[in-house]
């Protein structure tokens, strides 16, 4: 009986185990995820502002939505890092 009995602690604590750590890797992929969507945002912003002078005029609209998108993406960033206790980098 203790052999089973340690065998369900075991198998219990493997679970958790688990548990954490796809949370983790979930967690994870999102910073990832997020990293990947602001870095996107910075090559579009930077090949509008590229465009506009070449062509002769920057398209301010188009910034302003870029700039604003890539300010939403920093918030998501900043609020899963106070929830995570993780920093994130966007390079």
């Amino acid at each position: 009986m203790a052999f089973r009995d340690d065998l369900r602690t075991f198998a219990g604590q493997a679970q958790r185990q688990l548990e954490q750590g796809a949370q983790q890797m979930q967690e994870m992929m999102e910073e990832y995820r997020q990293r990947r969507r602001f870095n996107e945002l910075a090559r579009e912003l930077g090949r509008t502002v590229y465009h506009g002078r070449k062509h002769g005029g920057v398209d301010e609209t188009a910034v302003a939505r870029i700039c604003a998108q890539m300010a939403a993406v920093e918030e998501e960033q900043a609020a899963g890092a106070a929830g995570g206790g993780q920093q994130t980098d966007q390079s």
